[in-house]
């Protein structure tokens, strides 16, 4: 007997902003994978961007969007990032990209945080 593969539904592409650049995160598992070898797994680097840890947060986005950058480059992303004024909105982008990817790359449709299993879904970015 052969066994078929069930087609998922995958979320769209998130979107975060910095400094008025669109970065496109696809919820993939290359980014999973990335994001784990950085951050040591998925609630590690949900508590860093709650932390408000610049590097965390743009190694997100170059996993996410797929980037490769030069060093220099991305030591400008960080610094955008530092930047940016509303690093709350930033975060919380991130966080819910974070959640996607927690829950298999599917999206969130009945409301229920998957980020709530990690025990910090309540807490808003830069708040211990």
């Amino acid at each position: 007997m052969t066994k078929t593969k069930q087609a998922v539904a995958t979320a769209p592409e998130l979107t975060v902003t910095v400094a008025g650049t669109v970065h496109y995160l696809a919820p993939k598992l290359s980014a999973v994978r990335m994001i784990n070898s950085f951050a040591g797994g998925l609630n590690p680097a949900y508590r860093k961007v709650r932390d408000l840890d610049f590097d965390a947060m743009a190694q997100i986005i170059v996993a996410g969007a797929g980037l490769k950058l030069k060093p220099s480059e991305y030591d400008d992303l960080v610094t955008t990032i530092w930047q940016e004024p509303d690093k709350a909105k930033l975060g919380a982008d991130l966080i819910n990209y974070i959640t996607v990817l927690l829950n298999g790359g599917r999206p969130i449709i009945d409301g229920n945080d998957v980020a709530d299993d990690a025990g910090d879904a309540d807490e808003a970015p830069g708040k211990p």
